[in-house]
């Protein structure tokens, strides 16, 4: 096994590589967080990337030639065409495996053996069929233990525990002794305890509120929460009985769900502390929606740094990163909306000056930023910023409509500082058109409806409202039969949306409490399904985090949302 390492370290060596800058102490740092940083990022512990050799001589370096690439953060593995990547998880290799599964059962045993009680017998009964149950749940192809030097031999070699050649997708890797020793501490303390939050009958989830938040909205998003939770709680424990009377039992521990109530106060740069004492008085497995107007910036940090999953929180400004992973959001937010609107304008032409108005701050602000970067350079005069200053009276839209006519006008404003704002689309107006955030209005139909001349218009990244009346129709009787009186459609759509994608991903979790599993599996789940959705579209892949992906362009007329007409196609910008 030496003779081949050094071949590998001789290849490798060659090879010309950036280095990655050594992170203060890296020297002195636990063999654990070592292992994590090769097996997730592809760092070695003096900071110079990782490499290995792949298929036909290919040289793999950084995050390329992770573990995690193949095996996923969870390490339970995933599947390409016919190339199974087996789960490597600590009690996969290191751990006891389940009994192979028998290739016939035998008959039920009617009668107790000799020296042998009934009860007894019933119960080995019962341990035998829970045992094949579970073998064939894990796979019907099991593998010996590994220990330390055989897992060497495979990350080394390629050579597997039973001594057979792996496959040529695995990569052969170079590592010096320490690091072999750290990634291999690392592998049998990967995913070996269930996630913080779950006990032996119960999984402790929270939901994140925003100070500010409108005290319906916040009720709507509850409501729904906590029904959802109390009626899971209540077919959980049909589920038990069945399981109990069956023949061949599960194996299956049905934990409880309890739902709790996270809310923040005061200035954002405190909110990090506040959900760190939430999460030290009782540790949650993830956290479900959530709801706010300002920047998610504070809850995702701590999402991230405590790894914990944060599901679809209702936001409008949620962080845009591409080493994200543990908020999935819905969507972009009003950044999908302005990079979509951009795009559209381009295709369409004969628009005239654009001119976008926006406030100084929150979502109006990265809606703004959002558009002007998406316009970029080569797509004619760049759009015209305004930015008033206090209320926004009917002299201020007198103003804006005489002064730039033949304009474009994009408003990243809420419905309050549209009030007066009819001076825009009344006869005589000579503005080309009006577009409008259907984040940032609760109610976009107002006073600028009464054009006649179709010049206001919704940037839309929603379902079409007919396509979308059947869905919604079926979450308002869940809602009718819980008591829940419907008010505000798209808090409780997407709360609904949040809960039930949770729950769908743990039924199909193999009983694994990981929070990397859970988001591995939505990744797989999401859009294989008929999800319940404000959405048409909604999918993830691996390290994907924005579930909804375009936008429409909707012409505004009448003041009822069926008079909301397409003049795009779905935008995925």
């Amino acid at each position: 096994m030496r003779r081949v390492a050094v071949m590998v370290f001789a290849t490798l060596a060659t090879l010309p590589g950036p280095a990655w800058p050594l992170a203060p102490g890296t020297a002195d740092a636990d063999p654990l967080a070592i292992g994590r940083r090769i097996y997730r990022e592809g760092v070695l512990p003096d900071g110079q990337l990782l490499r290995g050799l792949g298929p036909a001589g290919v040289v793999l370096a950084g995050a390329q030639a992770a573990c995690a690439t193949c095996h996923r953060r969870s390490g339970y593995g995933s599947s390409e065409g016919p190339i199974e990547v087996r789960a490597i998880t600590g009690p996969s290799l290191f751990g006891e495996r389940p009994a192979p599964l028998a290739p016939t059962i035998a008959p039920a045993v009617t009668t107790p053996q000799v020296g042998v009680s009934a009860a007894e017998a019933a119960r080995a009964k019962a341990i035998a069929l829970r045992s094949a149950r579970a073998a064939a749940f894990a796979g019907a192809r099991q593998r010996p233990i590994y220990d330390d030097a055989s897992v060497a031999r495979a990350v080394l070699q390629g050579i597997d525990v039973s001594g057979r050649r792996m496959h040529a997708s695995m990569p052969r890797y170079g590592l010096e002794q320490d690091a072999m020793e750290s990634l291999t501490a690392y592998l049998k303390a990967l995913s070996a305890q269930v996630s913080p939050g779950v006990t032996e009958d119960t999984v402790h989830f929270a939901t994140v509120i925003q100070p500010g938040t409108d005290p319906a909205q916040r009720q709507a998003l509850l409501d729904v929460l906590q029904a959802f939770v109390q009626d899971r709680n209540q077919s959980q424990r049909v589920e038990v009985r069945r399981e109990q009377a069956g023949q061949v039992q599960l194996g299956r521990v049905y934990r409880q769900w309890v739902l709790h109530v996270w809310d923040l106060s005061g200035a954002a740069d405190t909110w990090g502390r506040q959900l760190e004492a939430y999460i030290t008085r009782q540790p949650v497995f993830a956290l479900i929606s959530g709801l706010g107007q300002a920047d998610w910036r504070p809850i995702h940090a701590f999402s991230e740094r405590f790894e914990l999953p944060c599901i679809f929180p209702q936001t409008d400004v949620p962080v845009l990163s591409e080493h994200n992973f543990y908020t999935v959001y819905l969507s972009r937010g009003v950044t999908l909306e302005a990079q979509a609107l951009a795009r559209f304008l381009k295709i369409e032409g004969g628009r005239g000056p654009v001119i976008q108005v926006y406030r100084r701050e929150g979502a109006s602000a990265a809606a703004a930023e959002a558009f002007r970067l998406a316009w970029g350079a080569g797509a004619g005069t760049a759009p015209v910023d305004m930015v008033p200053e206090g209320s926004l009276g009917a002299a201020f839209w007198q103003k804006l409509a005489v002064h730039n006519p033949a304009a474009t006008l994009v408003l990243w404003l809420p419905s309050r500082d549209l009030d007066g704002a009819q001076a825009l689309s009344a006869s005589g107006s000579q503005v080309k058109a009006i577009y409008l955030s259907s984040s940032l209005n609760a109610d976009p139909r107002s006073g600028l409806a009464a054009d006649g001349e179709g010049r206001v218009r919704l940037v839309y990244p929603q379902d079409l409202p007919a396509a979308r009346e059947a869905r919604v129709e079926m979450v308002r009787r869940w809602l009718r039969k819980n008591g829940i009186t419907p008010s505000d459609e798209k808090v409780q759509m997407n709360a609904y949306l949040a809960a039930t994608v949770t729950g769908m991903v743990m039924m199909h979790g193999k009983d694994t409490y990981s929070r990397e599993f859970l988001l591995e599996r939505m990744e797989h789940r999401l859009g294989t399904a008929v999800e319940t959705s404000i959405y048409p579209h909604l999918s993830l892949g691996p390290g994907q985090r924005y579930a909804s992906k375009g936008s429409y362009i909707m012409r505004v007329g009448g003041a009822d949302e069926r008079q909301l007409t397409p003049v795009s196609d779905w935008i995925v910008p």
